[in-house]
């Protein structure tokens, strides 16, 4: 018989309790199992199986820790479960060397880790990309005369790269290597008068070939001319307003960050508005250079104007502020640009906010990582952009080898102007003239011809007179949904003579040329997209021209007529014509210039341009008189530029005029390059044997020079003259000339460096304020570290920040920051 016993329910639970921690102490402790080093490549993806042993299939909870690495959470991911994990990592060109990674895994019996060292190793198909410049920039040719910015591309594999233009240059322009670094080269391009009067935005076209890839990578980038403007011109300024975003909104960056604008104009606007913007903070009042970033805005119809800031590179909730103005230029002076306004919003600053990465960008967004697409790919052409990923066939362009934002190189449909923007694919078709694309290849036109306009095309017709003739060109029969196409009359030496840039269905210019000279017509689309038919036309009426002075040819600069110092001077003005009269200074004067003329025949106007180029000053009345009274602090030769506003022919009589310049009381009253000492403006040139004024101090030139340059103590821009910021100079804060370089920046002299920075001696320059204290002296994006023995603002890095100028030897480490902690900044070795 089986005996039984009784349990009480107390007795139970008691004995369950007791099975339950029985059962807890008997659990195996899940452990990790040994890794194995690895290697990969940049932009290559890695994966690493962690194994574990896990005999009770406790839950597991996976972490990995790892370097200070920028971007290192947006492009890895960990996944695990009680059989096992797999970590993925596809490192970037910034994470390139040996690191070591920790794996750990938490169970409720206790915890276990194992590490293991990881190389990353430079991409064996990574093809180049363009670190700087960005899309484009806007140069006031009153301050600087020449247009100049870097060139820098990273080529994770490659040694050589050749940097070199798409598309011809503007004339005069050039692109030099920069110390025989090939991933480096500088642009320098010093517009002439005929330049600027026929247009203010010049599109240069460069790209980089590492004989490895094809096609070569390319970038475009918009250069933006400003002069000062005529008064009295007909038309009013455009109208402008910011409609989105305003100031302290706060967007998400899945496809970038859109700006709207409404415009209006009383005599239309031809050019897209400009949208500046930038990472870091602008000086204040703040000054275009501050901006080192730019964009055309697209018109959406109605007056609205519509442009997409780029998403930056963020983690998911991490935020960035950007800020943005924005400028329009309407055409009120279709026969130049002299008379064109421009209108400047105020300044929007608005915060971006990472969406994560699990959001991704649509094809034709813009990105600026291929992580950030949902095909997995960012051009790096069409300012970084989503392309559809393909295997050999498109619904739109073609299936081609991409050069990727990340400097990878990916099969995608494209380009993204036939793919986003609906432009056409294939070869516009040539008329049978061409070629006739240089002055030199103009085919003659003795009445009227047909002929075509392809993307970035021009066509010169070759006019010549047999008797004194006035000249008529007409141009139309063109597709303005197309191209907006644009006549330009040139002398044989390709200087302008004459443009007709309007917006409508027509071009026409009259012009009356001499017995036995030529001239040549040039037909031309305003955007270098523009595509279309045209009929050009030209009628000659014989009859007596205007006669020339006896100075002629003085149209130009280098053909100027010359007066020693004071003196009187006399000429003509004929249709199309402008003349230039030269003169010297030997020392500070004061400059009394004026010209007097039929102002019924002729309107007039004087410019002043000093010895280097640069514009100074302007007298553009509508009377019979013009004059300029100019203080001239520099020695040298200067040129009066005697220029007619619209048609008539009239004689002139000028004179110039030098005294010296009376006494001063303060730096402000004096030219830039002078500085005020004792009464009296002198050089601003100081050294160990030429001490400043008092309030002043002595700002080296730039490193390794052994002389500097005085500028008044200052502590805000406002008491700095036009030009000039207050800077951050190792000899203490003043009053110094600014350049465009940004915050890391290379330069020469401390005038190369925008707003409030000095340049640092480090390799190549480093544009940053010196002698910070605290974060709180520094830019955004910037912060306060010690820097070869003295305080700088060093620009940070990483993450959502551009990349350091690799071909200087910069690279992104993690810095002290004054007054502790640390963060990661851009510094030499």
């Amino acid at each position: 018989m089986l005996k039984t016993t009784s349990l009480s329910r107390s007795s139970l639970f008691l004995f369950a309790a007791a099975l339950f921690l029985v059962s807890c102490a008997d659990e195996v402790k899940p452990s990790l199992r040994p890794l194995e080093g690895a290697q990969v490549n940049v932009n290559e993806i890695l994966r690493i199986e962690l194994s574990v042993n896990n005999p009770d299939g406790l839950s597991l909870e996976y972490s990995v820790a790892a370097p200070d690495l920028p971007s290192f959470a947006d492009v890895t991911s960990l996944v695990g479960s009680p059989q096992g994990g797999e970590f993925r990592w596809t490192p970037l060109s910034s994470h390139v060397g040996m690191h070591e990674l920790v794996f750990t895994i938490k169970s409720s019996a206790g915890s276990d880790s194992k590490s293991v060292l990881v190389e990353v190793i430079p991409a064996n198909s990574a093809a180049p990309i363009f670190l700087r410049p960005g899309f484009g920039g806007t140069f006031d040719l009153a301050k600087n005369p020449c247009v100049t910015f870097d060139i820098e591309v990273r080529d994770d594999d490659s040694l050589d790269v050749d940097i070199r233009p798409r598309e011809p240059l503007p004339t005069g322009a050039v692109m030099r290597k920069v110390n025989d670094n090939s991933k480096r080269s500088d642009f320098e391009w010093c517009p002439t008068v005929d330049q600027v009067e026929r247009s203010v935005r010049w599109n240069i076209e460069f790209e980089a070939d590492d004989g490895e890839h094809s096609p070569p990578t390319p970038h475009d980038y918009l250069v933006v001319l400003r002069t000062p403007t005529k008064t009295n011109c007909p038309g009013q300024p455009p109208a402008l307003s910011v409609t989105s975003p305003s100031s302290g909104t706060t967007l998400s960056g899945v496809g970038g960050y859109p700006v709207e604008v409404s415009v209006s104009d009383d005599l239309g606007v031809r050019d897209a508005p400009v949208l500046h913007y930038t990472t870091n903070e602008p000086s204040s009042p703040a000054d275009l250079n501050d901006f080192d970033q730019q964009r055309l805005f697209a018109d959406q119809g109605g007056g609205t104007w519509r442009a997409i800031i780029p998403p930056l590179d963020l983690a998911e909730g991490q935020e960035q502020t950007i800020t943005f103005i924005v400028d329009v230029t309407d055409n009120d002076d279709p026969a130049g640009t002299s008379c064109d306004h421009t209108t400047e919003s105020t300044m929007v600053s608005f915060n971006a906010r990472g969406a994560g990465a699990n959001v991704k960008a649509q094809n034709c967004e813009f990105c600026s990582a291929s992580a950030q697409c949902e095909s997995g790919v960012c051009s790096a052409n069409g300012g970084g952009r989503c392309l559809p990923a393909c295997s050999g066939s498109c619904t739109l362009g073609t299936c081609q080898s991409t050069a990727t934002i990340d400097g990878n190189t990916m099969d995608a449909c494209g380009p993204a102007a036939v793919v986003c923007d609906g432009r056409p694919a294939g070869d516009c078709t040539n008329d049978s003239s061409e070629p006739n694309d240089s002055v030199a290849g103009a085919i003659a036109l003795s009445s009227g011809v047909d002929a075509t306009i392809c993307p970035k095309d021009v066509d010169y017709w070759k006019i010549t007179a047999s008797v004194d003739s006035d000249m008529v060109l007409a141009l139309n029969g063109f597709d303005t949904a197309t191209a907006d196409l644009d006549l330009a009359l040139l002398a044989m030496d390709g200087n302008l003579i004459e443009v007709s840039g309007g917006e409508g269905a027509s071009e026409s210019i009259q012009h009356c040329m001499l017995s036995g000279t030529s001239a040549v017509a040039a037909v031309f689309a305003y955007s270098d997209t523009g595509y279309s038919a045209y009929s050009l036309s030209v009628t000659a009426s014989p009859g007596a021209c205007c006669t020339n002075d006896q100075w002629e040819p003085d149209n130009t600069p280098s053909q100027a007529s010359q007066i020693p110092t004071s003196g009187d001077f006399d000429g003509t003005i004929c249709p199309s014509d402008i003349d230039f009269v030269s003169f010297n200074v030997t020392g500070p004067k004061t400059l009394d210039a004026i010209i007097i003329f039929d102002e019924t025949m002729a309107d007039l106007d004087l410019e002043l341009y000093g010895p280097d180029g640069a514009f100074i000053e302007g007298s553009w009345t509508e009377s019979g008189q013009e004059e300029i009274i100019k203080d001239l602090s520099v020695a040298g030769t200067y040129l009066l530029k005697i220029v007619p506003y619209g048609e008539g022919t009239t004689a002139y009589i000028g004179q110039v005029s030098l005294t010296d310049i009376s006494g001063c009381s303060s730096t402000a009253s004096c030219p830039l390059f002078n500085v005020c000492s004792a009464g009296e403006c002198v050089s601003d040139r100081c050294d160990g044997a030429t001490p400043c004024p008092t309030a002043h101090v002595c700002a080296t030139s730039g490193p390794g020079f052994s002389y500097g340059y005085c500028g008044a103590s200052c502590t805000t821009n406002t008491t700095c003259r036009t030009g000039e910021a207050c800077k951050w100079f190792a000899a203490g804060r003043g009053c110094g000339q600014t350049g465009t370089g940004q915050n890391g920046d290379p330069c020469t002299f401390f005038e190369n460096c925008g707003s409030q920075r000095d340049c640092v001696a480090m390799p190549a320059g480093y544009c940053a304020r010196v002698g910070c204290q605290s974060n709180a002296d520094c830019e955004s994006n910037t912060f306060c570290s010690e820097v070869g023995g003295q305080n700088i603002c060093v620009r940070r890095c990483g993450g959502a920040e551009p990349a350091c100028r690799l071909a200087d030897g910069y690279t992104c480490k993690s810095l002290p920051v004054v007054g502790g902690s640390t963060d990661m900044g851009c510094t030499a070795p």
